[in-house]
Parts: structure tokens; C-alpha cells; sequence
């Protein structure tokens, strides 16, 4: 009898760890969505292409660090924002 339960016991075992194992597969595609088309003057500019959450902090802030999806968004350096605002705000006086 106790070769019996030992037996069973060890089949219960196996089938919970093999189901375990084979888990739920999730399939992501990265998607870039907007509201309008890129324009020309983004060619060639770099785009970020994970549905991963990344590690973000806002310019100004010392105690912000979350993480934000930001699949499909341009990457641009700090000093070429600068001059984007700054030609923006010369323009529109």
C-alpha cells in the first residue's frame, strides 16, 4: 500500500512540474500606432521597436524613474530637442 501512495505521489509530482513547465506562450508583435502617418522628415531617424516596458525618468526631476511602453516613439538626443524647440520658438514669434 505505501508503494502504491509513493507511486502516486510521484506521478502527481511529475505531472504538476511538466505542466508547469509548458506554461502559457504569448506571441507579441510590435505594432507602431498613431494618428497620422510618419512624414519624410523622419526617415531615416531611430524608431523604438519593443512592446517591453522601459526604464524612463523626467529631465528635471530627481525622485521620477517608472517604466513606460514607448514601442513605435522617435528617439531623439537632448541637445538635438533643444534645437528643435529653439528653431521652433525663433520661427513662431
Amino acid at each position: 500500500m505505501q508503494k502504491l501512495i509513493l507511486i502516486l505521489m510521484l506521478v502527481s509530482i511529475l505531472v504538476a512540474a511538466n505542466g508547469c513547465s509548458i506554461g502559457v506562450k504569448e506571441k507579441q508583435t510590435v505594432i507602431y500606432a498613431g494618428f497620422a502617418k510618419s512624414s519624410a522628415e523622419s526617415k531615416g531617424a531611430i524608431r523604438i521597436a519593443t512592446n517591453k516596458k522601459m526604464p524612463i525618468t523626467i529631465i528635471g526631476e530627481t525622485d521620477i524613474n517608472t517604466t513606460k511602453d514607448l514601442g513605435g516613439m522617435l528617439a531623439i538626443r537632448e541637445a538635438d530637442y533643444a534645437a528643435l524647440v529653439r528653431s521652433w520658438n525663433e520661427r513662431n514669434k
